[in-house]
């Protein structure tokens, strides 16, 4: 051991470190203190002090280079002395004549690095006073890379760590720990940026790409940060940053503070302008136009002319701009940037005065009044419309809409002008004609029915193409054939006259009030021959075939509808007396007393009849029969009519005079008023009047009713009964005396007392006229189920009217009479001849005949 310890007492003394650092006494008492290296032979009390590194390797130390290594340890006992080897491979990586050692706070004092071999040193150091007992660094050894170093892998191995409180009792411990030195990486290289370019603003995803990039390198574009992600070691992504107009350089700079610089790599641009959208506008203003182009900044600016535009962001391709007002022609658009940086488009929008494109209608009444739709372009909120140098009453609707109200004009043409309120104007030359109102003439046909369809052709003047036609209000389809003529379809309307109307196209219009009729065509089913009928009876054995003998009767009627005139007659004949009545028109059908027989035919030349015939002798009493001739038809509108007329028939023997009519009505007096009329008389003494409460039992009543012995003149005889049996109802005939005492009976009827008799009728009927044939008036009486609205025509046997006793006349229901004179539309006499009576009330509607004789 002494031996040893002598060696190396005298090694240190001898190395070139102690020559430098430590004068010989010093060297002296570190290796009596017990900095010996021999192998320790038992463990001491250090032989579980744990050795640790502050790091085990050192990246990106170059040549010339140098690296701190601290090497501590943990559960030291009174230490007091210690000594560390290194082994350097490869030794000319080092610069080992640099390697310093500074020891820690436990062994201040240290006699600086000794030299073991070529590969391998040692630093130590030592402490003079007490022991240290835990944890503590034990020093910093300074490594310092050859000059000559190329990067070659490195390491600095721990051969071992001499720690101990004497020279006797020492502990070698940490052999084995390896440091290893990394050459630095490569610089970065920059081969390309793309895009090389982007707006001043930033946001530019730039992609670099080159060698040797580093995770947690950074890029600057023109000095400003820009924020960049490591992708790998041949590319990083970044976004530019704001920049000024201009090339910058892209600089990469890795971890190791290595860098890169690629110079002017990356253009900052200025705005452009590619297109204005759209390129021309009004002179008011207010259109929304759209800026496209490149490098557009959040917060830029358009101007118009050097005015400035409400502009809107959209994105750095496209911004919107509200279009300032401005003065007609061409200006520059200007885009600038909050960044100062701008683009201008020379004369890249026009301004434009107003243009008018139409004028709807082209032409109106020269008494003005029609409302013109003025379109087209850059029209002004306030802008005025004249025409013909008249100013117009105009509503701005929009940029493109003005509407005016025509002002009155001369007849002719005119130009049209709009002037917006900024002075600028547009004129429409001969825009507009100043036409007459339309004239209408005339209407042919004249009439047509209800149901419209009918074709008519209006002639006039100043009719306009697109002129439109009413006919009664309704809308009629039109044709225009020339200016003075038109052609239309009627459409449907009311009964009665109704104006024509035609309007052109602007407003103007003309109109016929009197001329154009609607007619609505009712069937009729009318009475050919007397509805009543006086006969003497047949001799016994001829009255039931046709032969002409005296007691025939026939009984016509004329039916008129719309459409082919067919219809069906229905024939209801009822005997009421006591003698058998015969129809022996075509087939004899015996109609018994007291019964009722029907027999129907079709007629499609318009009229029927049935012959009736009835035989007695003088003593046969009085026979009469009703016959009623009805049939179902439509009216020109298609609604259905139910038609009938009532004839009736009486057969006696021969009298002096002839019965023509005998009626009965109890009046409001509470009496009784009976009137009959006689065509001619021969040898009449009177009348005697009957009256029975059973129909059975008959007395005479009164005085004798004189006759006017023989004439051929009608005649007319009343006869008021007012002395009256309580009785519901009375019944009463004539016996009429002739001067040579024989005598003859009418028909009986019967009356009603019943004050049922004077409330309101339980149907709509039409009376036959009373007296009837007459002259020179005769009365026309009916009833009304209901308030009805009334009319009354009397027709001749042309169907032309002849007189209106009423037309459309609201009445009461009730019994009504009306009178007529025999006097026609014209107060003149008709002459004598069988008339028609037709009553239309509401939805009833029935006709009779009467007869008139001069």
């Amino acid at each position: 051991m002494t031996s040893e310890n002598e060696r190396d007492i005298g090694e240190i003394i001898m190395s070139k470190s102690v020559k430098k650092s430590l004068p010989l006494a010093l060297a002296v008492l570190l290796a009596l203190s017990g900095a010996i290296s021999a192998t320790p032979e038992s463990p001491g009390d250090n032989a579980n002090v744990v050795i640790s590194l502050s790091q085990d390797t050192f990246s990106g130390v170059g040549a010339g280079e140098s690296f701190n290594l601290t090497i501590s340890a943990a559960g030291v006992v009174e230490f007091k002395q210690l000594e560390i080897v290194l082994n350097f491979s490869p030794a000319g990586a080092f610069n080992l004549d640099a390697l310093a050692f500074a020891p820690g706070a436990a062994t201040p004092i240290s006699p600086g690095i000794s030299t073991v071999d070529e590969d391998t040193r040692s630093g130590g150091g030592a402490n003079f006073s007490g022991g240290f007992t835990g944890d503590t660094d034990l020093g910093v050894f300074t490594v310092v890379m050859a000059d000559g170093y190329d990067g070659g892998e490195a390491t600095v191995e721990i051969e071992r760590v001499q720690i101990g409180k004497t020279s006797s009792d020492y502990d070698w411990v940490g052999s084995g720990l390896t440091i290893t030195i990394n050459p630095p990486a490569p610089p970065p290289v920059i081969t390309s940026i793309d895009p090389a370019q982007g707006p001043t603003a930033g946001g530019t995803a730039v992609t670099i790409t080159g060698e040797n990039f580093q995770d947690g390198a950074t890029v600057t574009i023109g000095g400003a940060a820009a924020a960049a992600t490591f992708v790998d070691a041949n590319s990083l992504s970044a976004t530019s940053p704001a920049g000024s107009v201009g090339a910058a350089d892209v600089v990469v700079t890795n971890p190791d503070q290595s860098s890169a610089t690629s110079a002017g790599a990356f253009s900052y641009l200025p705005p452009v302008i590619t297109s204005i959208v759209p390129e021309e506008g009004p002179t008011a203003g207010g259109t929304l136009v759209t800026i496209t182009g490149e490098n557009f900044q959040d917060g830029a600016t358009v101007s118009f002319g050097g005015v400035a535009a409400e502009t809107t962001f959209i994105d750095v391709t496209s911004l919107t701009a509200v279009l300032p007002a401005g003065a007609v022609g061409s200006v520059d658009v200007v885009v600038t940037n909050p960044d100062g940086s701008s683009a201008t488009k020379a004369d890249a929008f026009g301004y434009l005065p107003p243009v008018i494109t139409a004028v709807v209608p082209v032409s109106g009444s020269i008494s003005g009044g029609a409302l013109v739709t003025i379109t087209g372009q850059n029209f002004q909120d306030g802008a005025t419309v004249t025409f013909g140098g008249t100013e117009a009453e105009a509503t701005f609707v929009d940029a493109t809409t003005l509407t005016a109200i025509l002002p009155a004009g001369a007849e002719g043409t005119v130009d049209v002008v709009v002037t917006n309120p900024d002075g600028t104007s547009a004129t429409k030359a001969d825009a507009f004609q100043y036409l007459a109102a339309p004239v209408v003439s005339a209407i042919d046909p004249v009439s047509a029915l209800t149901t419209g369809g009918t074709e008519v052709t209006i002639t006039g003047q100043n009719f306009l193409d697109g002129a439109t036609v009413t006919i009664g209000g309704a809308a009629a389809e039109v044709s225009f054939v020339d200016e003075n003529t038109l052609t239309a379809i009627v459409p449907a309307g009311e009964e009665g006259i109704a104006a024509v109307v035609v309007t052109n196209i602007d407003g103007s219009s003309g109109s016929l009030t009197k001329t154009f009729t609607y007619l609505l065509i009712e069937p009729a089913l009318i009475a050919g021959s007397d509805t009543d009928a006086s006969v003497d009876f047949s001799n016994p054995g001829s009255g039931d075939t046709e032969d002409g003998s005296d007691g025939e009767v026939e009984f016509s009627v004329d039916f008129s509808g719309f459409g082919d005139g067919e219809a069906t007659i229905t024939w209801a004949v009822t005997n009421h007396g006591s003698e058998t009545v015969y129809m022996v028109d075509a087939n004899t059908i015996e109609i018994l007393a007291g019964t009722t027989e029907t027999v129907s035919y079709q007629t499609d030349g318009g009229s029927d009849y049935i012959i009736l015939d009835s035989e007695g002798d003088r003593s046969a009493g009085t026979t009469s029969v009703t016959a009623t001739a009805s049939t179902t038809a439509e009216n020109s509108e298609g609604v259905s009519r139910e038609l009938s007329v009532v004839f009736s028939a009486t057969w006696d023997v021969p009298v002096a005079a002839e019965l023509a009519s005998i009626t009965g009505e109890f009046t409001l007096d509470h009496e009784v008023f009976l009137q009959w009329a006689v065509s001619s008389q021969s040898n009449n003494l009177g009348w005697e009047v009957h009256r029975s409460i059973d129909r059975i039992h008959f007395e005479p009543v009164g005085d004798l009713v004189p006759g006017d012995g023989t004439a051929d003149a009608f005649r007319t005889y009343n006869f008021m009964d007012n002395n009256l049996p309580q009785a519901d109802v009375l019944y009463y005939y004539l016996k009429q005396l002739d001067l040579d005492g024989t005598s003859a009976r009418s028909d009986i009827i019967e009356v009603v007392l019943s004050p049922a008799s004077l409330q309101l009728p339980t149907a709509n009927t039409l009376w036959q006229n009373f007296p009837n044939p007459f002259n020179p008036e005769t009365i026309i009486s009916f009833d009304l189920l209901e308030d009805s609205v009334v009319s009354l025509v009397i027709y001749d046997v042309a169907g032309q009217v002849v007189q209106t006793l009423t037309r459309a006349q609201e009445m009461r229901a009730g019994h009504h009479q009306l009178v007529w004179n025999g006097l026609d539309l014209n107060g003149a006499k008709v002459s004598s001849g069988v008339y028609f009576y037709q009553l239309k009330s509401n939805n009833f509607t029935s006709m009779k005949k009467m007869t008139l004789i001069q």
